[in-house]
């Protein structure tokens, strides 16, 4: 077990980018196994000089060895005042007169909204969206990005959002003089490397003047050379009341942070209200005083070595433009860079699209470029399918032009659809045991197959717009992941070699389920068009299965999430999705102004219809049905369908049940008995029930007693499948369970076997057919995304994504099928809508 965040090296260690060095020095680091790599992100940017420059670590052997005082507190060390005055004479002693020391850069901001608020006796913080400023509380609730928020561990309510360079908007807010500090990186880091103009940066200081608001400009990441200068506030001349700097001060040595402000900001209630332990400390302080010394020394060239660095970085980007801009976007200036990638033609392939959507692609092509270039980067968290460059300052034009290589191969390899080699490190493949990179393969490839369009265009035509929908999907077993890969993995990986990749998904979404947007796709009959999408997470169901309460809410919750952000209307449950959120029911109060439905009436009613379709003009009064899993949703609607014309019912359960399965399935029976609109064959179950019912013996009965006279009517429990199966003409299975565990031996050879179970129930074997239950005919004969979700022909799909989607042709208001006991009146109404926007159970008898 990892005792510090398990979850970040579990997850580097999956898409194999964990390091293990030994030594660093400058932008190489050398690793435990004798091999050695180009570090391009420098501690995100904290390392200006790389990794122990001899000047900064002289510094720290001279500091101890000459046994110094660091920490005096409550004094305060001359070199503290030296290193504060150095600061504020480099950026503009005429602009700025007082210093806050910290030792973080998230600490930096909270002492900033501190002092504004102290000081303008106002509460609220105004920030820009997709703008980042740490993770403590009040500088997580500035950042305008929810990737790192969750309920009660940021303030929502003193905390407000513009967008960046929208100075009309900030003008609105600031006008209500609520704001005691609007703060803004000039370059937005985390948010994409997105530069803020200096006509915005320059309007938002007045404004902010004008209006009693401290102007912020959080330098943490730009500051101290990232740009070429000391800060930007310095390189346009654009001066705010405050300005942030940390990270780089340290020189990679120390954490240290600090806070120059304009002297009319200046409280000394501040001073009496703020201390930290540690800031102020007096060995920080020489090593912030000599990075500072060191950047502005007269023999110093860093800064015009950013700005010459920058200049070829240009040109170079101008150079992958020409052939790749499909591809790769730049953003950023100086040595603070984003590149991020996304491949158009994937956009019907449900893995790579996922996984430029949710961002773990950028994982993979760090993993890739440490693997063959030996070049070190990571993603931006914040900006999905970026990769972040931010290397030593002291960087030269050899190391340029290594990154340049390594990037423009993995431009080759997107254009060709190359994913076998972008995913060959993940489970070690040798990268030239594959065909070259310049063979084109297309991401999608299915032979004489018809994908669906993602987006219906509904000019010059009669049909009707229903109801934007969402369905959310997971990996519900390794074949059909496999399924999903896109062509040229499933062509150039051998099987044992795409079982290992799927394990490796799979291992990386137990460490991260989040899912995201993974196709679009539309549907559309002679009448109506819908549009939809599929919402993906590659856990599996056993992992779902395995999740805690909070968990699994908290999953649902990001996956009803990403559908109300891409603006569905209504949305559809696959798979566990409906089992761990009880049918929908705990996603209920969520929902605001979407409908939801868990699927399984279609489910279980396409099956029954089907299994009809079978023994059409059969007498099978005498003939005996079992159901496993007769107490889930779609078991119960199972066995009140077949109960129209079977009529010995076997409802199997485990061992214990047979009270809770009394309880739950037998007044589900007789209401659905009571209540139904299908044909009730003679001799059938419920015709024998509907009989019983009406007698006065019926009426008075308890459950018990109702249990004992319903054995005589054809209906019983049994706790043993195999003995259950002996004595069946048909089989439908319809669990939870997550994983085949029942075996087929032990039925007749004449039996008719149906699971609608995904994963399967049943282990296959013993020559015996085995169905699968809740298939539907779809009104176009196309798949939806290129591997059709699961493994079906074109025109033909699960239930309850036809469930779904007929009930947003129909432009369906409501919820439906929610939670475990879906009244069957209801479901076959279902059933009738699905069938009028041609969606219809599979007829087997025309097969």
């Amino acid at each position: 077990m990892y005792k510090i965040n398990e979850y970040r090296q579990k997850l580097l260690k999956n898409f194999n980018i964990d390091l293990d060095p030994v030594s660093a020095k400058g932008n190489i680091l050398s690793l435990s196994d004798g091999t050695f790599v180009y570090d391009y992100l420098a501690q995100y940017g904290a390392l200006p000089f790389g990794h122990n420059p001899d000047f900064l670590n002289k510094v720290v052997i001279d500091f101890l060895q000459t046994n110094q005082a660091n920490l005096i507190q409550p004094s305060i060390s001359n070199v503290v005042e030296q290193f504060a005055n150095r600061l504020i004479e480099l950026v503009n002693s005429e602009r700025y007169s007082r210093c806050i020391m910290t030792n973080s850069g998230a600490e930096t901001v909270e002492v900033a909204f501190k002092l504004a608020r102290i000081k303008t006796g106002r509460a609220k913080i105004l920030s820009v969206v997709k703008g980042f400023h740490g993770k403590t509380f009040a500088a997580l609730s500035a950042s305008g990005s929810k990737r790192f928020k969750k309920p009660f561990i940021h303030d929502e309510a003193h905390y407000d959002y513009i967008e960046l360079n929208q100075i009309e908007d900030l003008e609105e807010k600031l006008r209500t003089k609520q704001y005691a500090a609007f703060i803004i990186e000039p370059i937005l880091g985390e948010g994409g490397m997105i530069p803020a103009t200096p006509d915005f940066l320059r309007q938002a200081v007045s404004l902010c003047k004008k209006y009693g608001t401290m102007s912020i400009f959080d330098e943490i990441q730009t500051g101290l050379g990232r740009i070429g200068e000391i800060c930007m506030a310095k390189y346009y001349e654009i001066y705010p009341d405050c300005i942030l700097f940390s990270k780089a001060l340290g020189g990679g040595l120390v954490p240290v942070g600090a806070a120059i402000y304009r002297e009319k900001f200046y409280t000394f209630n501040f001073d009496k209200k703020h201390s930290s332990t540690f800031s102020n400390n007096a060995l920080a302080a020489t090593i912030a005083l000599t990075v500072l010394n060191f950047l502005h020394a007269e023999d110093s060239s860093i800064y015009q070595n950013v700005r010459t660095l920058s200049e070829y970085l240009d040109e170079q980007i101008d150079r992958i433009l020409v052939d790749y801009a499909q591809i790769i976007k730049f953003n950023g200036a100086g040595l603070m860079r984003s590149f991020e990638f996304y491949d158009s033609t994937a956009d019907k392939n449900i893995l790579i699209n996922f996984s430029q959507n949710n961002g773990s692609l950028a994982y993979i092509i760090c993993g890739y470029l440490l693997s063959r270039h030996q070049v070190f980067m990571m993603p931006l968290l914040s900006k999905p399918c970026s990769i972040r460059f931010e290397p030593p300052l002291t960087i030269n034009k050899s190391d340029i032009d290594r990154f340049i290589y390594a990037l423009e191969e993995v431009c080759v390899i997107i254009q060709n659809g190359r994913y076998d080699l972008l995913f060959s490190h993940l489970i070690k493949i040798n990268f030239e045991a594959l065909p070259a990179s310049t063979e084109h393969y297309p991401v999608s490839f299915v032979a004489d197959t018809l994908i669906a369009d993602c987006q219906f265009n509904p000019e010059n035509s009669h049909l009707k717009a229903g109801k934007k929908f969402a369905f959310f999907i997971h990996t519900t077993s390794i074949e059909d992941l496999i399924n999903s890969f896109p062509y040229s993995i499933k062509k150039n990986f051998n099987d044992d070699q795409l079982n290992q990749l799927a394990d490796k998904i799979l291992a990386i979404a137990r460490t991260d389920p989040s899912p995201d947007l993974a196709t679009f796709f539309t549907v559309y009959n002679n009448q109506r068009y819908a549009d939809g999408m599929f919402i993906f997470s590659p856990l599996s169901p056993q992992d779902m299965i395995w999740l805690s309460p909070q968990d699994r809410l908290d999953l649902m919750l990001e996956y009803l999430e990403v559908a109300q952000h891409h603006g569905a209307e209504f949305i559809g449950l696959g798979a566990y999705t409906s089992v761990i959120s009880n049918g929908g029911e705990t996603i209920l109060p969520f929902t605001q102004h979407i409908h939801l439905t868990n699927g399984n009436s279609l489910t279980a009613l396409s099956t029954v219809e089907s299994i009809f379709s079978m023994i059409e003009g059969i007498d099978v009064s005498m003939q005996y049905a079992v159901i496993v899993g007769a107490r889930g949703s779609v078991g119960k609607l199972t066995v009140a369908g077949l109960a129209h014309q079977y009529g010995q019912l076997i409802l199997v359960g485990r061992s214990g049940s047979e009270v809770r399965i009394k309880q739950e399935v037998l007044p589900y029976l007789i209401e659905s008995c009571c209540e139904t609109e299908y044909q009730i064959m003679p001799g059938s179950f419920f015709d024998k029930l509907r009989k019983y019912l009406n007698t006065t013996q019926g009426q008075l009965r308890n459950i018990d007693q109702l249990a004992e006279d319903l054995v005589q009517l054809g209906l019983s429990i049994e706790f043993d499948y195999q003995l259950a199966f002996t004595k069946a003409d048909i089989v439908i299975s319809a669990t939870s369970e997550g994983k085949a565990f029942l075996n087929t031996q032990y039925l007749k050879k004449s039996s008719l076997v149906f699971d609608v179970a995904r994963p399967f129930d049943f282990i296959e074997g013993h020559n015996v057919k085995i169905y699968e239950g809740g298939l539907v005919s779809q009104p176009n004969p196309v798949f939806y995304s290129d591997c059709n979700m699961v493994r079906v022909a074109a025109g033909i799909n699960l239930a309850c994504l036809s469930e779904t989607i007929a009930l947003s042709l129909n432009g369906m208001d409501e919820h439906q099928s929610i939670g475990k006991s879906v009244p069957f009146k209801k479901a076959h109404r279902i059933l009738n809508i699905a069938k009028m926007q041609g969606f219809n159970p599979i007829n087997y008898s025309e097969k």
